[in-house]
């Protein structure tokens, strides 16, 4: 019997082998491709996840991050997000995100293509139908600075170079608990570990008000990185869309990148890090820096969300003229007399004619005197009465005149209440666990504003969309193809004004005899340059004439200026905004003007050299600079 067997053994031995290999073929395949001996359910928190080799690294370092959010809302039962139902998404209309279609790839550090269901949750359910609608911030503060930046040796040595630098720092707030409601109704069938994010984009926009009181165009502000700058951001539209999608995530997660750095970026060196007055400051020390030099000067501090130019900044004013009785006319462009009348303007009992480009005309017994900028007197109109000219628009003052009246009582000076802030994580967050800790401050720097300008700004901001490349996770693959869900544009922040590099005013000492009669004026001029103010005297700038010269040049002109006690200085701005009228007699008294004469003459008489009467002459003298806004 057992010979038969043999025999028959011998006889199909191929057949008995090929069935040997095919069973074992059969094993090999059930057991590497349906099934995988190396994975093995954890439970992490309270949730459970099948981990393998490929994924095993990632639950362990996301295993304490998860345990946390998963306690945090545990402990927060006070803090509850409503899900609204998911808005519809018509991919058919064109949207701020334009999805593109790209290959599905994963983006982040992490294995995301392969996302293993919670417990009781279907294995071919999807996780997100529609992509959140971010809010736009809020804004609340700006700080304007003037100082000294400190730009490094470009062959690598130990001695920087100086730079004069104006500056404005905008402070906004994104909304915390809307962007964690946004994102709970859209990603909130993801596991915990997987609903983060990152900032990844921010724009800063802005725009130049124009001499006529309008607004430019939109301008994006060029930023500025101390740290070498992000890669190119993914465009959709792009041809190496993928590509740059890939890059921009290896630089946002590797050590190298910061979302810091894109919506919270550190100010450049500056060069006297000591002086408080050039440093830069957060929102908190700014206010109260600010409320400081507002008791100095007994102004009310402005609300939250808006911002008064600190002491001495250019305000968008022309005084009233002296109150009393109209001079007696006289020659040049301001017209004006008395009954008797006169070259400048004739009255009701002479018939004398009415003169100057800004007087009235005579009364009935006269020819009317035509005006370039007033407007002409009625038949029977007041005799010799001044015209102002009228701006068509706002227009800064290159002076500081104080009004004829008494200094106004001081003002209790209050520091705004900000609301609570928290600053931008150094990595993904989710908003549900931050949504507790209050609102997310963004700031941004613009280090290309221009002395003498005012501007005012809006941002907008993209987050990296937490499916993007995981086709797995979306109802509709166009889901998984965007980099960047793009938030709407900000309302516009509070106008700014950027002062001046100089500051002048007529001197105390005006010109008599002929030079008053030929219209001269004196002016002393003062430029800000390294940190100090430094002051010229123009003693003798006839009509027509550009007042200062060189880092002295204020871009005024003067137009003339009439010859009777008030000293009446009419100037014009170079870019063409209208015409400011000056009173002498305000401008030599000013308060800021005798301060800074008087810290002029400390600083010469403190200078090397003062006690042997070889100190530079008080021109030459530099004076500290004033805190910000006060150029």
């Amino acid at each position: 019997m057992m010979k038969k067997i043999l025999q028959q053994l011998e006889k199909h031995v191929q057949w008995g082998t090929l069935a040997l290999g095919a069973a074992f073929l059969g094993y090999m395949i059930w057991t590497f491709v349906f099934q995988n001996p190396a994975s093995k359910p954890m439970t992490i928190g309270g949730s459970s996840e099948t981990v393998s080799p490929g994924t095993v690294d990632r639950v362990i370092a996301d295993g304490p991050a998860t345990i946390l959010e998963e306690k945090t809302r545990t402990q927060n039962p006070g803090f509850k997000i409503d899900v609204p139902p998911p808005p519809s998404l018509d991919l058919t209309k064109p949207s701020t995100t334009q999805p593109a279609v790209a290959a599905a790839f994963d983006s982040w550090p992490l294995d995301l293509v392969k996302i293993e269901p919670g417990p009781g949750e279907n294995q071919n359910q999807p996780m997100c139908s529609a992509l959140p609608v971010l809010p736009a911030l809020n804004f609340l503060d700006q700080e304007p600075l003037r100082t000294v930046l400190s730009i490094p040796d470009a062959s690598g040595g130990s001695n920087p170079t100086k730079l004069d630098q104006d500056s404005v720092t905008t402070f906004w707030a994104l909304p915390i608990a809307p962007l964690a409601k946004a994102f709970a109704a859209s990603f909130g069938k993801l596991p915990a570990s997987q609903q983060r994010t990152w900032f990844v984009h921010a724009d800063l926009i802005r725009q130049e008000q124009l001499p006529d009181g309008s607004w430019g165009p939109d301008v994006v502000v060029a930023r500025v990185f101390n740290s070498p700058p992000p890669p190119e951001y993914p465009v959709a539209a792009s041809a190496g869309f993928q590509d740059q999608a890939k890059g921009f995530s290896a630089w946002l997660t590797g050590t190298a990148g910061s979302q810091k750095s894109i919506v919270a970026a550190d100010f450049p060196a500056v060069f006297y890090p000591d002086r408080d007055d050039l440093k830069w400051k957060s929102i908190e020390d700014w206010q109260l820096y600010r409320a400081k030099l507002q008791a100095q000067a007994n102004v009310p501090p402005p609300p939250v969300g808006q911002f008064a130019p600190a002491p001495g900044a250019a305000l968008n004013q022309t005084p009233a003229p002296p109150s009393g009785p109209p001079p007696a006319g006289g020659s040049g462009i301001f017209g004006g007399g008395p009954p008797a009348g006169g070259s400048g303007g004739g009255g009701p009992g002479s018939g004398g004619p009415g003169g100057g480009r800004h007087g009235r005309r005579g009364g009935p017994n006269g020819p009317g005197g035509q005006s370039a900028f007033g407007q002409p007197g009625g038949p029977n109109g007041p005799q010799g009465v001044r015209q102002q000219p009228k701006p068509a628009a706002p227009s800064p003052s290159p002076f500081a005149a104080a009004p004829e009246q008494a200094a106004p009582p001081p003002q209790p000076v209050e520091i705004p209440k900000l609301p609570p802030l928290q600053q931008v994580p150094d990595s993904a967050f989710d908003p549900v666990v931050l949504a507790p800790l209050g609102d997310v401050e963004l700031y941004f720097h613009d280090l290309t504003v221009e002395p003498g300008k005012t501007y005012h700004y809006k941002v907008r901001y993209s987050l990296l969309n937490p499916v993007f490349g995981i086709e797995t996770a979306v109802t509709d693959k166009k889901l998984a193809a965007v980099y960047g869900i793009d938030s709407p544009a900000s309302d516009w922040s509070e106008p700014v004004a950027v002062p001046a590099r100089t500051k002048f005013w007529c001197a105390d000492k005006a010109p008599t005899g002929t030079l008053r009669a030929n219209g001269l004026v004196h002016f002393t001029v003062f430029s800000w340059h390294d940190g100090q103010w430094t002051k010229r005297d123009y003693p003798s700038v006839a009509p027509g004439d550009e007042i200062g010269d060189g880092e002295f040049k204020t871009h005024y002109t003067l137009l003339d200026a009439n010859s009777d006690e008030s000293r009446q200085i009419l100037i014009a701005p170079d870019d063409g905004g209208a015409a400011i009228a000056r009173f002498e007699r305000t401008d030599a008294t000013s308060p800021e003007f005798q301060k800074l004469l008087q810290d002029l003459a400390a600083a010469q008489s403190a200078a090397p050299g003062a006690a042997n009467g070889t100190a530079p002459p008080a021109q030459q003298t530099g004076l500290q600079a004033q805190p910000p806004g006060g150029g």
